[in-house]
Parts: C-alpha cells; sequence; structure tokens
C-alpha cells in the first residue's frame, strides 16, 4: 500500500497540531478489522508540509520510506527504530532536535537525507546504532556535536561525511 497524507478539504488530514495515527486514519476512512489499515500495510509515507507530528513506532513493519519536503512544517519526528523495515528517510528541516536512539536498530535502513538548511547543531546518542544496512551519511553542516554509540554496530559503513562545524564526537 501507499499512503499520501492528503490534507486540505481531501478525505482525511490533520491540520496544525494535531498528530497523525493509524487509528485516525481507519477512522476517517471507516475502515475496520481485517480491511483497516495497519504499521504492517504501508511501505511509503509521503509527509504533507503541515504536518508537524508524528507519533513514532518499532516493531517489524514493511514502511520502506519516509519522505518530508523541504517545505514541511514537521517539527516532532519521534524514534523509529526497533527493527522497524524503514529503508530511506528524507528528514524534515525544521526539526530542531532529535530524540536518543531515533534510528537504533532499523536494519533496513541504508538512506538517511538530513535537511541541507536546518537548525539542527547536536544529535542523539546511539542514533545509528545497529543500522545494519546503513553504508553511508553526511551529517550537515551546522552541526556540531554527535552523542556516543552514533554509529555503534553499523556494520555496512563505508562513508561518513562530517560537517567543518563538528567539534565533539561522542
Amino acid at each position: 500500500a501507499y499512503i499520501y497524507f492528503k490534507t486540505g478539504s481531501g478525505n482525511w488530514g490533520w491540520r496544525g497540531e494535531a498528530k497523525c495515527s493509524f487509528d485516525a486514519l481507519n477512522t476517517a476512512l471507516g475502515l475496520e478489522g481485517d480491511n483497516a489499515y495497519t504499521i504492517d500495510s504501508v511501505i511509503r509515507i509521503e509527509v504533507p508540509d503541515d504536518l508537524k507530528y508524528i507519533e513514532g513506532y518499532s516493531g517489524k513493519v514493511n514502511l520502506r520510506e519516509m519522505y518530508f519536503s523541504p517545505n514541511s512544517q514537521m517539527t516532532n519526528l519521534r524514534p523509529m527504530g526497533s527493527g522497524c523495515g524503514i529503508e530511506k528517510i528524507t528528514l524534515p528541516p525544521l526539526q530542531t532536535s532529535y530524540a536518543d536512539y531515533m534510528f537504533h536498530t532499523a536494519p533496513n535502513l541504508t538512506t538517511v537525507i538530513f535537511p541541507t538548511t536546518g537548525n539542527i547543531t547536536s544529535l542523539p546518542k546511539e542514533m545509528f546504532k545497529a543500522c545494519t544496512s546503513l553504508q553511508e551519511v553526511t551529517i550537515p553542516e551546522g552541526v556540531t556535536s554527535l552523542g556516543g554509540s552514533f554509529f555503534s554496530g553499523c556494520s555496512a559503513l563505508k562513508r561518513v561525511h562530517l560537517p567543518s562545524t563538528l567539534t565533539s564526537f561522542g
């Protein structure tokens, strides 16, 4: 399944500080039981620019890609590790911080695209710990510190591009 989170006058959506959840999606679409969407039935999410909050998730799921446009208003993206199936994520530009263990144990994660402009100066501990498929990461300019065990257990990691602003690692 592919879900585009449609906002405005479409079938369903959220504005302002409302949060997105599959319960709300199923209610809005009138889906129940075997017909209901679950995190297991979604492989790609394209997040609308006006959505500001998404609950984190974990567990064995089929979601492979999450995309935030450069105009995204997302400010509170929650952790999505612990075995989730995410392979690629384009991170939102207005996010001012990330939680510890953001992608911890996301074994299929290969691609993370940080915004080239933003307000991030520090990235948390164990952000990519045990992301065993992660091969390359570019940390954006402006980041001054990376938390401890940031890449611990990233056995496929071949290349890390660090910013000139980085002053502390671990």
